[in-house]
C-alpha cells in the first residue's frame, strides 16, 4: 500500500467513525429526552403539587447525561495528559444508556491512572471497543461485565478491554481486521465500524491491536499505544 492509498484509508477511517459516534450520541440524547418528558408529564397529571421533588430529580439525571455528552474539543493531532479512569466511566455510562444493558457492570484494572496520548483517537478506540463490548454481551449469563486495564510497559501502554459475551468463532476472528469485509457473521454485523477502522488508527499512531477469543466465552481485545510526549504532534 502506497502513503498515499495508507492516508487515504486513514482519513476515511477516522471520519466513519467520528460519524458513528456522533450518530450514537444523537440516538441518546433523543431517547433520553423523550423519556424525560415523558416522565415529568406523568408525574404532573398524577398529583401537581407534589410533582416539583420528581421534576427536580428527572430534571438532575438529564444534566448528568447532558455532561456525559459533552466532549471537549481537542485538536486531533495534540497530544494530552488525560484523566483515564473517568473518561471510561463516562463512556461506559453514555453507551450502557444507549443499549440499555444496565446489568453490564464495569470493572477497572488500572495501574496508572493517566495517559499521554492523543485525546480524540484514545476516545475513538475505547468508545468502539466498549460499544462492541456491550453490544455483545451474552444475556443468558449470570454475571455480564467488561474489564478495562491500562498499565505502563515498554514502550508505552497496554490498553486491555475484556468481556465474558459472546465472543469470536475462528473464522470471525480471521476475518475481523479486514477492512472492507462488511459480510459479518451471526455475531458481528459490521467488524468495519467495529475494529477494523480502530486497527488502521491505532497503526498510524504507531501501534497494535490483537484480538484473542474462544467463542462462547467473551473476547478480549489488546491495544499496545506508544508512548509520546506533550511537544509530539501527528505527521
Amino acid at each position: 500500500m502506497s502513503p498515499f492509498d495508507f492516508r487515504v484509508l486513514s482519513y476515511v477511517a477516522g471520519l466513519e467513525i467520528t460519524v458513528d459516534r456522533l450518530r450514537k450520541q444523537c440516538r441518546l440524547l433523543q431517547l433520553e429526552a423523550r423519556d424525560a418528558v415523558a416522565q415529568i408529564d406523568v408525574a404532573c397529571h398524577r398529583d401537581p403539587t407534589t410533582a416539583l421533588p420528581e421534576i427536580q430529580e428527572l430534571n438532575r439525571k438529564f444534566a448528568e447525561v447532558l455532561a456525559d455528552l459533552d466532549d471537549p474539543e481537542i485538536g486531533e493531532d495534540r497530544v494530552a495528559d488525560i484523566a483515564f479512569r473517568p473518561l471510561v466511566e463516562k463512556l461506559f455510562r453514555r453507551h450502557q444508556r444507549l443499549t440499555g444493558l444496565d446489568q453490564v457492570q464495569l470493572q477497572l484494572e488500572l495501574t496508572c491512572e493517566q495517559i499521554i496520548w492523543f485525546p480524540e483517537r484514545l476516545r475513538h478506540i475505547l468508545e468502539n471497543l466498549i460499544s462492541n463490548a456491550l453490544k455483545y454481551n451474552d444475556p443468558t449469563k449470570g454475571e455480564a461485565r467488561i474489564q478495562v486495564g491500562l498499565r505502563r510497559c515498554n514502550p508505552g501502554y497496554e490498553l486491555r478491554i475484556v468481556d465474558n459475551g459472546l465472543g469470536f468463532s475462528r473464522d470471525a476472528q480471521a476475518r475481523l481486521f479486514e477492512l472492507f469485509d462488511r459480510s459479518g457473521t451471526a455475531h458481528l454485523a459490521n467488524p468495519v465500524v467495529g475494529v477494523a477502522v480502530l486497527k488502521q488508527l491505532i497503526e498510524e499512531s504507531g501501534g497494535s491491536l490483537a484480538v484473542e477469543s474462544v467463542e462462547g466465552q467473551g473476547a478480549a481485545f489488546v491495544a499496545m499505544l506508544p508512548h509520546f510526549s506533550l511537544t509530539d504532534h501527528l505527521k
